[in-house]
Order: C-alpha cells, then sequence, then structure tokens
C-alpha cells in the first residue's frame, strides 16, 4: 500500500506532466499543480459523475484529470483483485475540513485535487470586463463590472433609481416607503422626518436630474412651475445620501392664493450640498395678481427672493398673511405691515417655509407651502416657492398686482442645465454612467 507522502509525489509528478503537455480539460486550458489532498480507507458516496472499472488508482487519478467537470476522484480496489478496482469521478469534491462526510471503506482512498491553475483564458471581455475561471460551472467567464452584462459584458443594463414625494402632499414628508415596491429602491430607503436616506451602491458617474415642486393653482392664477436641474457626479459606493423631495404647493380658491413649491434637495453624508431644484411660487388669488413665478435655474429666488441659501422675504404696500420660501440654510419671513411708515418689517412667522437645515417644512397657512420650504398663505396672496434661496412675494393690489416668487437652484461644482420645468410634485432621477467597482 502506497503511503500518504509517496502518492502526493506522484501526483505532483503528473501534474508537472499534465503542466508541460498542457493537459486539455476538454475547453478549458488550465492544469493541475500537484497539490492534493488524500483520505485514506474513505469513500464518497454522493457526487458521482461518471463511474468506470479501471486497472489500477494512477489510472483513476488520469481519468479524473482527463475529465473537464472532475476535482476529486475515489478508488476502491476489488479485494479478490488487488490491482483491479472500481473508479468514481466526482464533480464537486467536500471542502478539506469536512472530511467527517466521508463514509469509512478499508479497500477505497479518496483523493481532492487542489489548486487548478488558469493557463490562458481565450475569453474577450468587453467594457473593462475581467476574465476569469467559473470553478462552480468549469469553464471561463468575464466578470461584467455594474451596468453590463452578457457572455463578454457586451450589454448595457440602464440602472436608475427615481426618488418621489411617495404621495405625500402638504407642508410635511412622507412617512412610509411603501411607494417603492417593485423598484431599485425597494427596500433600500429609509426616513427621517421626512428625508429620504439612501446609500450609494457602486462607485460610480451618475447623471442627476433634481427637480423642484410647482406652486399651488388658485381658480385665477396657476402656480409657477418647479426647476429642473440636470448634471453629473461622481458618487462613492457607501455614502450616505439625504434626499428630500418637494412637494407641490395646496391649491387656493378664489379668492385665497396657493402654497409655493417644495425645492428638492440632495446633501451627502458630510453635509455637503450637492444639488437642489427651487420649487414655483403659489398662484395668487385676486384677479390684479399674478401666476406664481418659475423655479429659478440660479441660485438666488424671485420676487424679493433671497440669496446666498437665504430665505426669501415679503415686501408689500399693505397687511397680509403670507409667508416667502425657505432656502437652504435660512427661513422664509414675513411682512409685518406698518401703517405709520407704509413699510413691511421683517418677522418670524408660521407662514414662512422652513430651511433644509431646519427640517424643510412647508409653512403654515390656509394654503399651506409645500415640504421642501414652500411659503404657506392665509389670504389672497400667494406662498413664496422653496429652494437653494427661497423665493419672495410681492403683496400688493396695486398697480401690475401681486406674485409670488420661486425658488433658486444649486449643483455643486460647474456642471449644470440651464433649468427646464416641472408641473407637480418634485422628484431626483439618478442614472448610472459609468462605475469603477
Amino acid at each position: 500500500m502506497l503511503t500518504s507522502k509517496v502518492i502526493v509525489v506522484i501526483f505532483a509528478l503528473i501534474g508537472n506532466l499534465a503542466r508541460c503537455s498542457c493537459w486539455d480539460r476538454a475547453t478549458n486550458a488550465r492544469y493541475f499543480d500537484g497539490a492534493v489532498f488524500v483520505r485514506h480507507k474513505s469513500a464518497l458516496k454522493t457526487d458521482i459523475i461518471r463511474k468506470m472499472k479501471i486497472v489500477s488508482e494512477i489510472k483513476c487519478s488520469q481519468a479524473c484529470l482527463s475529465e473537464n467537470s472532475c476535482v476529486a476522484h475515489t478508488y476502491c480496489r476489488t479485494p479478490s483483485s488487488p490491482d483491479k478496482g472500481t473508479c468514481y469521478l466526482h464533480q464537486n469534491g467536500i471542502p478539506e475540513d469536512e472530511a467527517r462526510v466521508l463514509d469509512k471503506k478499508d479497500e477505497c482512498i479518496y483523493q481532492q485535487y487542489i489548486g487548478f491553475i488558469e493557463a490562458t483564458c481565450t475569453r474577450q471581455c468587453n467594457n473593462k470586463g475581467k476574465c476569469f475561471y467559473d470553478y462552480s460551472n468549469k469553464q471561463y467567464s468575464c466578470r461584467c463590472i455594474p451596468s453590463h452584462f452578457g457572455t463578454y459584458c457586451e450589454k448595457v443594463q440602464a440602472i436608475s433609481f427615481r426618488f418621489t414625494n411617495l404621495g405625500k402632499q402638504g407642508n410635511c414628508g412622507p412617512t412610509s416607503t411603501s411607494g417603492y415596491a417593485n423598484t431599485t429602491l425597494h427596500g433600500k430607503v429609509t426616513l427621517d422626518k421626512g428625508i429620504q436616506l439612501w446609500t450609494v451602491p457602486f462607485s460610480a458617474f451618475y447623471t442627476l436630474t433634481v427637480a423642484g415642486a410647482s406652486g399651488g393653482k388658485t381658480t385665477m392664477h396657476s402656480g409657477g412651475h418647479g426647476t429642473v436641474v440636470i448634471g453629473i457626479l461622481q458618487l462613492t459606493k457607501g455614502t450616505q445620501l439625504r434626499i428630500l423631495i418637494g412637494q407641490r404647493g395646496v391649491k387656493g380658491t378664489s379668492v385665497a392664493g396657493g402654497g409655493g413649491g417644495g425645492g428638492t434637495f440632495v446633501e451627502d453624508d458630510n453635509y455637503n450640498l450637492l444639488a437642489a431644484a427651487g420649487g414655483g411660487g403659489g398662484g395668487g388669488g385676486q384677479i390684479t395678481s399674478k401666476d406664481g413665478d418659475d423655479g429659478q435655474a440660479s441660485k438666488n429666488g424671485s420676487v424679493f427672493g433671497g440669496f446666498q441659501g437665504l430665505g426669501g422675504t415679503v415686501r408689500g404696500t399693505e397687511i397680509n398673511s403670507v409667508g416667502a420660501g425657505g432656502g437652504f440654510h435660512g427661513n422664509g419671513t414675513c411682512c409685518l405691515f406698518s401703517t405709520a411708515t407704509n413699510a413691511c418689517v421683517f418677522h418670524k412667522c408660521q407662514q414662512g417655509g422652513l430651511s433644509f437645515l431646519n427640517g424643510g417644512f412647508g409653512g403654515t397657512g390656509n394654503g399651506d407651502g409645500g415640504f421642501g420650504g414652500g411659503g404657506a398663505t392665509s389670504d389672497h396672496f400667494g406662498g413664496g416657492g422653496g429652494g437653494y434661496s427661497g423665493g419672495g412675494v410681492h403683496a400688493t393690489s396695486l398697480g401690475s398686482g401681486s406674485q409670488a416668487g420661486g425658488g433658486g437652484s444649486f449643483f455643486i461644482g460647474n456642471v449644470k442645465s440651464e433649468g427646464g420645468r416641472n408641473n407637480g410634485d418634485g422628484y431626483l432621477l439618478l442614472e448610472l454612467k459609468s462605475s469603477s467597482n
């Protein structure tokens, strides 16, 4: 009976001979480097892909090395004929630390080959895919980077993530993520007081389309459109984004103005603002009023709007109960009208929209502002839109009439569109362009 050391030497020689001759295991160009582990008086009764009568243990090992899908074999000698036996070829083998699954058989020996080495890879993988030997399927395959698939990584899979307001309306954000069922965001988003938390799955360049919400309309006038900004950002796998999706301002009536639309914001986990899209101003409730102004592609809000991330202001010629839109770090304010000076004194109020850093809640009134800093109204003037800088309000019944301004927008770096228009609730669309891992 051969000792285990002798067997290892013999199979090392077999491996070297196979290596020199580039032993062809069917279509897979790989060879055996001579490493084995041996279990005497043991047999594997399962995982059998082929059984044959054979004259020696060496022939059994050669049969396994010649079989494309074989990684181990059991050889059982015939008691009445020591030079003859039965060879069983195995496709998967066993983990080295699980030899207990073997059956005890005095006349058998189990041997498993470890470390088949790739000789060549003939596949030409596209789109930065890498060729590797798939031991499970016993063939060379292409490992594709995300967004690519197919035998040779030749196909492109569109990977996109669309964030919405999840059906929520008013000045507060969503409380459930059930609206993402059957989407790429299912089970991937959590909520923090209406702000959506999502972790970037791939290090990649993404196209971001960011849309603010429109202002509330009235019987007399339309609310302003939210603005749409588009740009490309490189995001790193594992980064958690804080996403606030702007909601439409509450609509008004023939005598009451509409609430301002909320802005949409995207911030990373280091509290850096990546993008913001301004919401539209609410429509006015009087004949002499104007439609709400659209969200702005520039950073500043319109109609006495804020700048550099501040909230908008309300200015006018009469007593009013309307609020401006909130910005990134400044709340929208109201106008405390003084009949003595015939001018406004700015002050905090429930109608003013809150900044993103203060929670982004819309103002409160008869016509609430949308989540995302939209200003509210309790009379016939429309509320200002939220955004990077909040939209203001011109509260007057004189001359050309009143108007609510739209919020400003922001995109980190210098890549930004000139701004499209969005009618309805805001949204964020992330589309994978290319991935680095």
